[in-house]
Parts: structure tokens; C-alpha cells; sequence
């Protein structure tokens, strides 16, 4: 890998980008994260000219002679000194300096704007690095940053079948409207990871809390039997799901606990009994949820089935242990089974 270093303007991004000659979003970059709190720290640090971490940038050129740079590392940042420098941010947060904040890029003085242009970005290019190569050095410059998830991690390491089945999966909105992820989640890629143990879930059987994860990702990044039929599998039980509860009904077991052993007793159900039975079988599970929202409580005095209060136990402490979902997922299909 051959690495030059030089410095480039600010006004060189913009221009860049614009030129749609800056990639943003390469395969071994982790998606966008920093509040705007952080992206305001950055524009603060630039505007009093003090310097921050250089950047690391892949340029391909192509036969024609258009180049195309690819962030490896520093994309958060490039993409708010974007952000500002085209007016859609405003300063703001306990650590920017009070003359600065509230200000976007059209409250500077001329002065300051073609200073912020002019400010000089440290820059590493990787030259036509391999894609091998820049995913280990992506892994390297990162190892020790506690920002990073065990997904980002994943979506840096792998570019198979199995991880862009995973992605496909939860990138759905339904997800968020169903209220089992979170902005927040998404955005760290715990979506996927979630995904992911419900589709292990569904091919193995109950995991213990993650760590079976990597395992599955590096078996199947080369090659994945029958992906398309555990897709639909998947994607029909989920549908299965929606078919017998409401939205609202379904926001109720919202938790990704509770969510997992619904979706796992779900799985391989008879479509044709479920339907038929799909008034009762949606009493019984909403029935049965209350009576553990409320024999979870501390103070609840009140006595119910056994199960009940097994799957509360289950579902209370170390709710991810392979025994506690197993505990769950026998406890839920013996109630749906005893509905069709």
C-alpha cells in the first residue's frame, strides 16, 4: 500500500463532492452517527483554527481520468464541515464557544467564511488501495475506539451474502414503527444486529445473548445454501405475525425479548390453523402479556399460572442467556399451540 500525505482546503471537499467525485458511503464505512452537538464541536474547532485528526482517502483514478476519493476514515467529519459549509447546521452545545453559538454558516462575516474555506485538512491518500487492504487498516485506526459497535465491526469486516441479507431485512421501517428499534439503534447499526438474531434464531434455534453471531457471519460470507427459501421463511413469518396482531397489538411486545420469543414461536407455525384461530389465538397472547407486565412488577401480589410466572422470571433476569429464551420460547408455544 503506497500512503502520500498532504493537506487540502476545505473549498477541495466541496468541490469534490459537488464534482460527485467524493464517496462518502464506501462498502467499509459504518453509517452516518454524530449528533449535531458533535458535528458543532468540529465547526467550533475549525473557526478558532486549531487542528483536528487528518483523514484517510482511497483515490482510484478511471481510464478516462476521473478520480474518485473514497473516505476510509473520517467521513463523520467531512460530512458536517459539508453540512455547515452549506448552511444546514447550527452551532450548538455545551462545548462550543459562545460567541459561536447559534450560528450557521450565513451568520459569519465574509472574512470568516473564506477562512473557514481555506482551513487545511490533514490527509492520508491510500493511493489505489485494495479493498482488503483498507478494511484491515479501517479496523487498525479503530480498534480502540470505543464508538464503535460489534455490528459496525461486522459491516467493516464482511461483504458476503449473509450480511447483506441481514441489512435487506432491517431496512424497513416497519421495524421502527413497530417500535423494536429506535433512531438511535439504527443509526449504530443495532438494527441489523437485531435482525440477525432473530434469523440465527429462526435457522439454529435460541442463541446465547450474541455470541454466536460472528460465527454465522464468517460461515456464510462466501456461500449461503438456500438463502432465498430462510428469506421467505423470515419474511413470511413476520408477515404471519402482522396477520393475527394489530400494530398497537404488536408495539406491546415491543421488547426485543419479548419480540424474540414471538418471533421464534411464530416461525414454522401452520399459516391455515393460525388464521382460523386468529381471534382466539390474539386474545390468548395479548391475555397472557398483561398477566406478565403484571406479574413482573415488585409489588405485585397477585397469582397466575405457572407460566406466567416462569415467563416472567425468564424474561426479568439475564433475558438473553440461551436457557432464559428457551424458557420463553417452550412457554409461548405451548400457549399458541394449545390455541389452534
Amino acid at each position: 500500500m503506497k500512503i502520500s500525505a498532504t493537506n487540502h482546503k476545505i473549498s477541495w471537499f466541496l468541490r469534490e463532492d459537488n464534482d460527485g467525485q467524493l464517496d462518502l458511503s464506501p462498502d467499509f464505512q459504518r453509517r452516518p452517527v454524530w449528533t449535531d452537538e458533535q458535528a458543532s464541536y468540529l465547526i467550533d474547532t475549525i473557526l478558532n483554527k486549531l487542528p483536528f485528526p487528518e483523514i484517510y482517502i482511497r483515490s482510484k483514478s478511471s481510464p478516462s481520468g476521473k478520480t474518485l476519493h473514497a473516505v476510509v476514515d473520517g467521513q463523520q467529519r467531512i460530512r458536517s464541515i459539508l453540512r455547515f459549509g452549506r448552511n444546514d447546521l447550527e452551532l450548538w452545545g455545551e462545548e462550543v464557544t459562545p460567541k459561536l453559538a447559534g450560528k450557521s454558516f450565513e451568520d459569519l462575516t465574509d472574512s470568516e467564511k473564506e477562512e473557514f474555506w481555506d482551513y487545511e485538512v490533514v490527509v492520508r491518500d491510500l493511493g489505489a488501495a485494495k479493498d482488503g487492504e483498507i478494511r484491515d487498516l479501517f479496523r487498525r485506526l479503530n480498534i480502540n475506539s470505543v464508538v464503535l459497535t460489534d455490528q459496525e465491526f461486522r459491516h467493516a469486516k464482511f461483504k458476503g451474502r449473509f450480511i447483506k441479507l441481514m441489512e435487506d431485512l432491517a431496512d424497513d421501517e416497519w421495524w421502527s414503527d413497530m417500535r423494536i428499534v429506535n433512531p438511535k439503534q439504527i443509526r449504530r447499526q443495532e438494527d441489523v444486529e437485531y435482525v440477525s438474531e432473530l434469523f440465527v434464531g429462526m435457522m439454529a434455534g435460541p442463541q446465547d445473548k450474541k455470541k454466536t453471531l460472528d460465527g454465522f457471519y464468517e460461515e456464510f460470507e462466501t456461500d449461503m445454501p438456500e438463502s432465498n427459501e430462510l428469506e421467505e421463511r423470515f419474511r413470511k413469518t413476520r408477515l404471519l405475525i402482522e396477520r393475527v396482531l394489530a400494530p398497537a397489538e404488536i408495539r406491546k411486545w415491543s421488547g426485543k425479548s419479548d419480540f424474540y420469543t414471538l418471533f421464534l414461536a411464530f416461525d414454522g407455525l401452520p399459516e391455515k390453523s393460525v388464521l382460523r384461530a386468529r381471534r382466539a389465538l390474539k386474545r390468548k397472547l395479548m391475555s397472557f402479556l398483561a398477566d406478565v407486565s403484571q406479574a413482573k412488577k415488585k409489588d405485585n401480589t397477585k397469582r397466575f399460572d405457572l407460566a406466567v410466572h416462569r415467563y416472567a422470571d425468564a424474561i426479568t433476569r439475564a433475558a438473553t442467556d440461551v436457557s432464559r429464551r428457551t424458557e420463553r420460547l417452550k412457554i409461548l408455544k405451548n400457549l399458541i399451540q394449545g390455541t389452534l
